[in-house]
């Protein structure tokens, strides 16, 4: 497809919404269309998704690296032009926390959480170590070699990033979705 009227042919109109929804070939909830990507072949067809394809045909090039393509009514098969918006992965973020989209998502939880684990000066072990320790927090800091703020906030469970999410069998369950 080279033209944005190709794309609205595809495209189911919502009245109430004006959202232009596709109807062609889309892969894991999102549209993949073949059209002119100016990011990443000069203009060249290729496969890309939908969004970044109604982009590319309206604005004849790049987007900026780093940067998205995203749609504003939060509507995964939209393509209506004006629904759509590019930012940074930040300003995307911070959309989608205004609006709340990602807000209760458990596999977004278990995502940052790992991030945070990943981050963090403690270890699951050290973490219980400091939880189990009569020692005073800059003896333990001192010896784990973390700060104490770190030995402070493991304490009183300010560190979010090592505690449970959801009920007592929530561990169990995500690694029952695990193949050995």
């Amino acid at each position: 497809m080279r033209t944005l009227e190709e794309v609205r042919g595809r495209c189911r109109i919502d009245e109430l919404t004006k959202c232009w929804l596709w109807a062609g070939a889309v892969d894991r909830g999102q549209p993949k269309i073949y059209a002119p990507d100016w990011t990443n072949r000069d203009g060249a067809l290729t496969t890309q998704t939908g969004q970044r394809a109604v982009w590319h045909m309206l604005n004849h090039h790049a987007i900026p690296k780093r940067w998205r393509v995203y749609s504003t009514c939060r509507t995964p098969c939209c393509l209506n032009p004006a629904h759509l918006k590019i930012g940074s992965h930040a300003e995307w973020g911070r959309d989608s926390a205004a609006l709340g989209d990602l807000k209760g998502n458990i596999r977004v939880q278990i995502r940052n959480r790992r991030t945070g684990r990943a981050r963090s000066e403690l270890t699951p072990e050290t973490y219980t170590e400091v939880l189990l320790s009569n020692e005073k927090g800059a003896e333990i800091a001192r010896r784990l070699a973390i700060s104490e703020s770190t030995v402070s906030k493991a304490r009183t469970g300010a560190l979010v990033c090592f505690q449970p999410i959801g009920g007592f069998l929530s561990g169990l369950t995500t690694s029952l979705g695990k193949s050995p």
